[in-house]
């Protein structure tokens, strides 16, 4: 939780320990009780939740990502499962497809978690955050202006140290091993290394 802890602050978040803690534990705790793990964003956000979904997978925790579009196209009955969850990831937190999404799939009686942008003290919490059971929020520091009037560049970076941290969360709380490791990653330079 330490690492976590620590890049949640540096990101700037105002999500508290015990959010941080109900976010990780419902993640370890659908796994262990034979869920999975729903990734779903769209655009930047989307790119880095299909990333979070293979470092799950790879480190023991059974993951898959959905293009926020698809779940209204067929995908929702791949989240059938009761131990499921979903996390979903915006930046603004507002993506009208990431919110489709999320309310579809709270509508099936899935847990929602978000990873989103933190909003500035005189704004109310986001949608995403709103209709998430807890969220893992970051916001960036003053004067990282995104360039052209929001392309993601600094905002993808702390939504990576995020993840990131939260994988490695998963990985320490699971007792994951190298050997583990090497049965998911057994081949490149990373596998041989193992």
């Amino acid at each position: 939780a330490a690492t976590l802890a620590y890049v949640s602050a540096e990101a700037g978040s105002k999500a508290t320990a015990a959010s941080q803690e109900k976010f990780v534990r419902a993640v370890f705790d659908c796994t262990t009780r034979g869920g999975r793990v729903h990734v779903t964003g769209i655009g930047k956000s989307g790119i880095v939740g299909r990333r979070l979904a293979a470092s799950l997978a790879s480190t023991g925790t059974p993951a898959s990502f959905t293009h926020a579009t698809e779940w209204a196209h067929g995908d929702l009955g791949v989240a059938a499962g009761a131990t499921d969850l979903v996390i979903a990831l915006s930046h603004s937190g507002t993506t009208a497809e990431v919110l489709a999404a999320a309310n579809l799939l709270h509508q099936r009686g899935l847990p929602v978690y978000a990873i989103t942008g933190a909003k500035p003290e005189s704004e109310q919490v986001s949608p995403l955050e709103d209709l998430s059971d807890a969220a893992l929020t970051y916001a960036l520091p003053e004067g990282a202006l995104e360039p052209l009037g929001g392309a993601p560049t600094c905002s993808i970076v702390a939504q990576e140290a995020l993840v990131n941290a939260l994988v490695r969360e998963l990985v320490v709380r699971r007792g994951f091993t190298k050997p583990m490791f090497k049965q998911n990653h057994p081949g490149g330079a990373l596998g041989i290394s193992l």
